[in-house]
């Protein structure tokens, strides 16, 4: 919402932000979500994954073979690992951060291999 009216100068006046503030706002851009994966890397517990492993391994089937093979079309999209906002939108929801910081570890590590099995399936059979 900040933006809005930096969008609306620029499209109605051809108002442009100073190159500096534009670069130093790309530069944060650019370091969310490696920032993100860090924290939530710091601050995911290997007990909580194995203690919640049957769960965590559920998730990451589904998310990462499941899925993709529901909607072939978007494999590339729907087989991608979770995102690092799901450790987000659970902790700020009083949910199990612990497993959703779990999963996500996990299936960043599954898709390794889902994600290349299923690009050289695709490949063979002739879809892509």
């Amino acid at each position: 919402l900040a933006g809005l009216p930096f969008s609306f100068l620029g499209t109605f006046t051809g108002f442009e932000i100073p190159f500096a503030i534009d670069k130093s706002l790309s530069y944060l851009g650019s370091l969310a979500t490696p920032l993100a994966l860090l924290v939530i890397g710091a601050n995911t517990k290997i007990t909580a994954i194995a203690s919640n492993m049957k769960s965590v391994i559920m998730a990451c089937v589904f998310r990462l073979i499941l899925q993709p093979a529901l909607v072939l079309v978007l494999f590339i999209v729907f087989g991608v690992p979770a995102a690092a906002n799901v450790y987000i939108v659970t902790k700020k929801m009083g949910g199990d951060a612990d497993m959703a910081s779990g999963i996500i570890v996990v299936s960043i590590i599954m898709s390794l291999f889902t994600l290349t099995a299923g690009i050289f399936i695709l490949r063979t059979i002739g879809i892509i």
